[in-house]
């Protein structure tokens, strides 16, 4: 969780993402939700980006709540999720 961020403000957030331990689709699967709202559903690297040690970077626009928050919750479907990275950044094209 994001803490401290302007109420309703837009920020850009980029998820890395790379497979390092299974080789074939299937192995690994999970799911990915921004505040609450499921944005990478069924999530397989090794499917997504073609194979294994291959990194893959997917963009969203996210506006923090009320409370200034921001919410990543990775959920699992089989084995455990894995992310390689986060960034979190003010939208300035919003």
């Amino acid at each position: 969780r994001f803490d401290q961020l302007t109420a309703d403000a837009v920020y850009l957030i980029r998820l890395h993402f790379a497979e390092v331990y299974f080789r074939e689709p299937g192995r690994r699967i999970f799911n990915v939700a921004i505040n609450g709202d499921v944005v990478m559903p069924e999530v397989d690297m090794v499917a997504l980006a073609g194979g294994r040690h291959k990194a893959l970077v997917r963009e969203f626009r996210v506006k923090a709540d009320p409370a200034g928050q921001i919410t990543i919750n990775f959920s699992r479907v089989r084995d455990n999720a894995s992310c390689g990275g986060i960034e979190l950044r003010a939208d300035a094209q919003h």
